[in-house]
Formats: C-alpha cells, sequence, structure tokens
C-alpha cells in the first residue's frame, strides 16, 4: 500500500528561510508521493553499485524519489509565541516527531525532532545550531533527555555569516537552574572535542561534544576520510547507550541528516551486510523536514560508506605493527601481489583526481609561467591566497597539508622559480612561517636560483633576509637566517627563522638515500617548534610533489602514532592526498612510509 506525503505552502511564514535548503525544497504548491521506500544492497555489492549508479544517475534518481517538504503538521512551531525560536522559517520540526521541554514556562517547545536510529527509537536528536534566545533551552533539552553526546557539524561563523551561536564559554555559566563548565578541549585537524561538566540541583554529569570543523561552507567534503575518522571517535565514546545522541549543524538538516544517514546505513551493514541508504533516509524523512537536504550529501554518504565498508581495515595499533608489518611484506601465492602493494592498488582506485575547474587560478594566463609544470598545480581551495600585490596578482603555486592534529600545518611548494622568488618570501612572511625545509639537493642555475644569502644580507623584493650561520650534520645542512620586511606596517616585522637541506637527496630519486635522514630532520623540527612558536612549516622540493609527499605523509603517520598509538597509513595518505592528490606516486614510495614507521617505532624500543 502506497502512503501519500502532501507538501503545503506555508503562507504564514514571515521570517528568515534557510537559502540553502531551497536549492532542494520547493514548498511552494507542489505534492511529494511515495512509497515506504527501500534498496538494500550487499556490502559486497556496494562498490559497484555506487561506481555505476553515481554514473547513470540511478542515485541521483532515488533521492528525488523521497518526500520533500512540509508533509506532517508543524503547528506547535507556527505558534506566534514560538516562531522567533525556529533559525529558518522553512525548516520546521513535525509535530508528531518534536522533542517537548520539561519546563514550568508556558511553552514546552523546543526547535528538534528525535531521529530512529538503526533498530531504535528515537536514538538522535537532530536540532537546529542554537542562537541567542534559545541556548537555555537547548541545555534544558541536553539535561532532560540525559544526553551525554553532542554532535556538532557546523563552525560558529562560515563565509562571514552566523550559522551557530557559541552556546558554550570558558568559565562556568549559568542556564537557567543549569550549570555548565569547560573542562577539556582536544583538537585535530578536522575537527575538536570537548568535555562538558553540566550540574542541576546537585547532580551533575560529563558531556562530550564532537565538534566537526572541516566541513566547507558550500557542498561537502572532498574527502570522506576525516568524516569517517571523526564518527568513528564519536562512537568508542562510553556513555550511556539509552541516551539520545544530539546531532545538530545550522539548519540541522543538512549535515546533521548525513551523519544520522551514516550511522544508521553503517549500524545495519555490520548487523546485517546490507545497507539500505535510501530505506533509512525514506523513514528519517518522516520524522524531519527535508532532512539529508541536497543530493551532494546523499551520495556523500554513498562514498564514505563505500571506504568505511569495503576497504581493508588498515589501522594497526602500534605495538602490533612490526608483527603485522612482517605479514605485509609477504606476496601472494597467486598474485605475487604484497599486502602493502595491494594497499596501495586500492588507494589509488579510490581516490579522485582534481578537476579543471577547481584549479582556475594556475591556469590563468598571469599565472601560468609561474608553474614548474602544469600537471602539478594547487586547487583554489587548498592553495594560500597572497595579498595582491601592485602587479594584482595573489598566486603561487603551493598548497595548504594537514597533520593528524593541525589544520593547514605545512604549506607544501616547488622550489621557487627566478619569477617566483619575492612570491616565495611573501608567502613566508604572509603565514608566518619560521621553519623552511628543503628536501632535495636542488643544482642552482638560472631557473633554480638560490632564493636566501650564503653570506651577509639580500633583499628579495621588500623582504631582507640576513644569513647568521649555518651547520652541516651529516648530510643534513641547517641554516639560521634573520628576515625582516622593509618599510612594515606589522607590529613583529622581523623574525628569526630555520631552512633546514638535505644535500643527500637528489632530484632524480624518489626516495633519499637514507630513510633515517628523513627521521632526523623530523626531530629537528619537533625541537625547533616549541623554541620558533611556528605557525606553519614550509616544505618544499623541486616539483612541490616528490620528496614533499614522503615528508608530509611521514609527519602525519607520526603524529597519529603519538596521539592515538595507532598506524594507519593508507588513511594518512589519503588525508595529505587532499590538497595535493599527485603526493605519493608510486609503490616504492608507499612501502618507504611502512619502513620508515618500522625504523622510528625501533628507535622508540
Amino acid at each position: 500500500m502506497k502512503k501519500r506525503f502532501i507538501s503545503k505552502k506555508d503562507s504564514e511564514s514571515d521570517f528568515a528561510v534557510c537559502n540553502e535548503a531551497l536549492d532542494e525544497m520547493d514548498i511552494i504548491e507542489t505534492e511529494s508521493v511515495c512509497e515506504d521506500l527501500s534498496n538494500p544492497i550487499p556490502v559486497k555489492e556496494l562498490i559497484d553499485f555506487v561506481k555505476y549508479n553515481v554514473k547513470n544517475n540511478k542515485i541521483k534518481k532515488e533521492f528525488g524519489s523521497l518526500p520533500r517538504g512540509q508533509i506532517y503538521p508543524c503547528s506547535s512551531a507556527k505558534m506566534i509565541g514560538n516562531k522567533f525560536k525556529n533559525r529558518y522559517g522553512n525548516i520546521l520540526p513535525y509535530d508528531h516527531s518534536r522533542v517537548h521541554l520539561n519546563t514550568k514556562e508556558d511553552s514546552n517547545y523546543i526547535h528538534a525532532n528525535f531521529i530512529d536510529g538503526y533498530k531504535k527509537s528515537k536514538n538522535y536528536i537532530a536540532t537546529q545550531g542554537p542562537m541567542a534566545d534559545t541556548i537555555s533551552d537547548f541545555w534544558l533539552m541536553i539535561w532532560n533527555e540525559k544526553v551525554t553526546k553532542i554532535i556538532m557539524i557546523t563552525n560558529l561563523v562560515e563565509n562571514g555569516k552566523c550559522k551557530c551561536e557559541k552556546y558554550w564559554t570558558d568559565e562556568v555559566t549559568s542556564y537557567g537552574d543549569i550549570k555548565l563548565s569547560l573542562g577539556s578541549e582536544e583538537s585535530f585537524a578536522d575537527f575538536i572535542i570537548r568535555t562538558f561538566n553540566i550540574s542541576k540541583n546537585h547532580k551533575s554529569r560529563e558531556i562530550k561534544q564532537f565538534h566537526f570543523t572541516s566541513w566547507p561552507d558550500h557542498g561537502v567534503p572532498l574527502n570522506t576520510t576525516p568524516f569517517i575518522n571523526f564518527l568513528k571517535k564519536v562512537r568508542i565514546y562510553n556513555s550511556d547507550y539509552n541516551a539520545p545522541v544530539v546531532v545538530h549543524c545550522s539548519a540541522g538538516i543538512g549535515r546533521t541528516g548525513a551523519v544520522i544517514l551514516f550511522e544508521n546505513s553503517f549500524e545495519m551493514a555490520i548487523h546485517e551486510d546490507y545497507v539500505d541508504v535510501l530505506g533509512h533516509l525514506c523513514n528519517m524523512r518522516k520524522q524531519r523536514m527535508n532532512i539529508v537536504e541536497n543530493y551532494d550529501q546523499f551520495v556523500f554518504v554513498y562514498h564514505a560508506l563505500v571506504e568505511a565498508l569495503c576497504v581493508e581495515k588498515t589501522c594497526i595499533v602500534s605495538q602490533n605493527f612490526l608483527r603485522e608489518y612482517l605479514h605485509l611484506i609477504i606476496p601472494d601465492d597467486v598474485t605475487g601481489i604484497t599486502g602493502i602493494e595491494k594497499q596501495f592498488q586500492i588507494l589509488n582506485a579510490i581516490d579522485s583526481q582534481l578537476l579543471p575547474k577547481n584549479i582556475l587560478s594556475a591556469y590563468m594566463v598571469s599565472n601560468q609561467s609561474k608553474n614548474r609544470s602544469m600537471h602539478i598545480l594547487p586547487s583554489d581551495k587548498a592553495r594560500p591566497v597572497l595579498r595582491r600585490n601592485s602587479n594584482g596578482t595573489d598566486y603561487i603555486n603551493a598548497v595548504y597539508i594537514d597533520s593528524y592534529k593541525r589544520k593547514n600545518k605545512f604549506v607544501a611548494t616547488q622550489y621557487p622559480l627566478s619569477e617566483t622568488v619575492v612570491d616565495f618570501w611573501r608567502m613566508i612572511f604572509e603565514l608566518k612561517s619560521k621553519i623552511i625545509v628543503l628536501l632535495q639537493d636542488v643544482p642552482l642555475n638560472t631557473q633554480n636560483p638560490q632564493f636566501w644569502p650564503s653570506g651577509g644580507g639580500e633583499c628579495f623584493g621588500k623582504f631582507y633576509v640576513q644569513f647568521e650561520s649555518a651547520v652541516l650534520e651529516d648530510d643534513i645542512m641547517i641554516i639560521n637566517l634573520e628576515a625582516s620586511q622593509l618599510e612594515s606596517q606589522e607590529e613583529v616585522s622581523s623574525f628569526s627563522m630555520k631552512l633546514i637541506q638535505i644535500k643527500s637527496w637528489p632530484i632524480e630519486c624518489d626516495l633519499p638515500p637514507e630513510l633515517s635522514t628523513v627521521l632526523t630532520v623530523m626531530k629537528w623540527i619537533n625541537m625547533w617548534e616549541k623554541d620558533l612558536n611556528n605557525n606553519i612549516i614550509t616544505v618544499m622540493c623541486l616539483d612541490g610533489v616528490t620528496a614533499c609527499g614522503v615528508f608530509c605523509v611521514s609527519m602525519h603517520i607520526i603524529d597519529r602514532l603519538k596521539t592515538e598509538q595507532e598506524i594507519d597509513i593508507f588513511q594518512s595518505v589519503k588525508c595529505t592526498r587532499t590538497n595535493r592528490t599527485q603526493f605519493i606516486t608510486n609503490k616504492e614510495q608507499y612501502t618507504f612510509l611502512f619502513q620508515l614507521t618500522k625504523a622510528y617505532l625501533e628507535n622508540m624500543i
């Protein structure tokens, strides 16, 4: 029997609307008719299903078949006394699934809906980002529903617009008779974990807020890996299983829906070896208006499930790595391929490539001569944007790279051309980068100029660089420099910096002669970071890829190892490739990463 859902026009709405939702929502004079939709897919067939049905638009048709707009009454949300509590006038909670506040106030209304989980009723609360007038209601809901986990999938401000009011402070704060204090805050490259203590009437409990910070202003993340790792962190936190998990973004439908849809589908796969993304979302749409608001979010969930379910588990607890490594280097009896080589093949099969539309700045006529190769170009979203100079250019061939713990910890760039040396120093000053890592012994010529003075001082445009000292230790050159900006209006116009160069790594070679050299450079950097209060580390090789990839991924691997006591070389490569897709160009480099990790662990023992 078909169930019919009818979308109604909200002629009473006279407050703000969610423009993002309007892209996929038509609530004006339309009808949405929908069966109880379902499309269960065996996990073993998921890769092929997604691959072929993205191309033939079948998944897009799936999304288009779902009910949209208002399909159930929202009378409480439309009451005059409650309207101001809705962030957007066209996104309202249904009466039948809304959360009721336990309060003595006249209204028990809050803009939030219960959403069922996998075989668990009311497993989630989907809500909008709190507004200034609703923060107290938000914390009352958290207390009433015994919530211990909050998932936040928005930044407070995006693209200059307030998306969510900051509903916590660094000090003890009272919201009615509820007291809240921030206990701790731990930052990672893509998310922050905060621990709160909430108390009322001499009772208290701990609450974890998992705040994903890397969802872009528009669209979806380019890489599913940070999203998957984030939700893994949420999942392993032990809390009261019976309490619902609060999930919010700004409107509480798009990113919020993507989180809940992924989790429900993932749970089904674990228990049944099937996923039913369509079926789960159909049920979710009956509980909250337009949850998962557009196709990009819908297909993003499919891609995330492919990675989470179909890619061989590559995470190894650090104490087991040496044993696992011995298994991974053994060739398969049939294929002759080692476990490491198989991982590399899968990595290349699932990784996406940059599209020309994403690298428009690099293709501009005025910028093409600034690229060593038109095959190695920075995406517009990943490149440092320089302050425009008299020539009107803000371009340099460089990209930001994350470490495991810190967003944009590195900037990877090509060795400067004669015409880009000044641009290079502009970048150094604007980013306040006090450590430059030159990974290769680049032969000096007209196209590869020495960009630092070997004695005395030298001007590069309006930047003056003074040579202080140099020391050669084995095959590593360490140069101390003092850099200043002429006629600078900045408060700090000069600073000390370090240039460290590996002299034994030829530009023709994909790998250094000794892996211990890379470990030594990493050790020096860890020492300098604290002394120099460094912001961003500049990493450089001739093309900005070959050696930079090896080094940046190595840093990511060790950063994760120190933080989590686990190693996932596959995921470290995938994460660092987000902004530079050519990193780790061959299986030899991929194997080197395992060897370097092994050497690092052996030195720790």
